[in-house]
């Protein structure tokens, strides 16, 4: 097996793909929800299978990615000025930023490049293809997955256009160059969707695309169209710009990786919220009763010597002899006849069964 096949079957372990787009500053600048790269990293970095950004941000954040879980590193290597808001554009520009050398110094484990279709001036089509040929053979020498972004745009229209003709057009027209992996725009609907997969050459993941109204509308955009036979799914501002990043990082992932229903997700999303809330205590506290503690915030306790903690979150896997949780919680600590509070990073953690 080769280097790109080995770090394809990384990248779909889990069946479906779940990625998060980091890499917008190079096109629309800093937006809220990814100002602070190392805070919205550092929420995100244990679940996921692959986060999306530019080189110079992958070397910003890279004391997250040091462990055996981390997930995946996909470099963005171009950037267009088709979505910026500072001044609209008159005929478009594509330009190549970063070299696929480049990403791989910097980390990266595969590349994305747009293709943008429907500029004012054809010969800028042009040059999009002839430099996405170029990174794809790079890409390819280098043993590296490579994934296109292929978008329709009219400048009457601040996003990319996403009937279905016109997607599956732009989806055909990618696989023809040759990518690993497409990033395409959904549709709106599973059935002409299908059509879009039908006819493209290569596993596709969807762009998360607009910021959505609520979280069981965005939930639900994704099951239809892995339903659809997306091979998965990348998001950016839907996630990064909601309430509550790590929680719904964790829900995408119950849909995407789990078939989970919507609807039971996002309700599930309003009762953590719920748990949640109630645990607002100050340092120190005073003796707390563990009875009580588990009949107001529904808890798993798992004991320590000098203490316990408080794991509340979302369980992944059951099994017969243990249940794998992500926790979100917070540990208690007894010192003498006083208990202290510290809040728990999000991690994974396997609770054995006891024998």
């Amino acid at each position: 097996m080769s280097g790109l096949q080995i770090r394809l079957k990384r990248l779909f372990h889990k069946g479906k793909a779940f990625v998060v787009a980091l890499d917008h500053g190079l096109v629309m600048g800093p937006m809220r929800g990814i100002e602070r790269p190392l805070e919205i990293v550092g929420k995100l970095k244990n679940v996921p299978d692959a986060l999306q950004m530019t080189p110079a941000m992958l070397k910003v954040v890279e004391e997250n990615f040091y462990s055996r879980g981390s997930p995946m590193l996909i470099a963005r290597l171009d950037t267009a000025n088709v979505w910026r808001d500072a001044r609209k554009y008159e005929q478009g520009y594509y330009s190549p930023v970063y070299t696929v050398r480049d990403a791989i110094e910097a980390g990266a484990d595969a590349v994305v490049t747009y293709l943008v279709v429907g500029y004012g001036d054809d010969r800028v089509e042009g040059y999009n293809l002839e430099q996405i040929a170029r990174l794809r053979n790079e890409a390819h020498d280098y043993g590296i997955p490579f994934v296109v972004e292929p978008l329709f745009v009219r400048r009457e229209v601040s996003d990319s256009v996403k009937e279905t003709s016109i997607v599956k057009y732009v989806a055909r027209l990618a696989s023809e160059i040759g990518p690993d992996v497409l990033k395409v725009d959904y549709s709106g609907d599973k059935v002409g969707f299908s059509q879009v997969v039908e006819t493209s050459f290569s596993p596709i993941l969807i762009r998360g695309g607009p910021k959505t109204t609520n979280e069981l509308e965005f939930l639900s955009m994704l099951r239809d169209a892995v339903d659809a036979g997306a091979s998965g799914v990348t998001v950016g501002r839907n996630l990064w710009q909601s309430s509550d990043p790590e929680r719904l990082a964790l829900a995408i992932s119950k849909v995407v990786h789990e078939n989970q229903d919507p609807k039971q997700v996002a309700e599930s999303l309003k009762a953590t919220d719920a748990s949640v809330k109630l645990c607002s205590w100050e340092q120190p506290l005073s003796n707390p009763s563990l009875t009580s503690l588990i009949e107001c915030l529904r808890i798993t306790l798992q004991s320590r010597d000098d203490g316990f903690e408080c794991l509340w979150g979302f369980s992944t896997r059951l099994h017969e002899t243990y249940i794998d949780f992500f926790i979100i919680g917070t540990s208690f600590q007894r010192h003498g006849k006083v208990w202290t509070r510290r809040d728990l990073n999000p991690r994974p953690t396997r609770v054995r069964a006891a024998s």
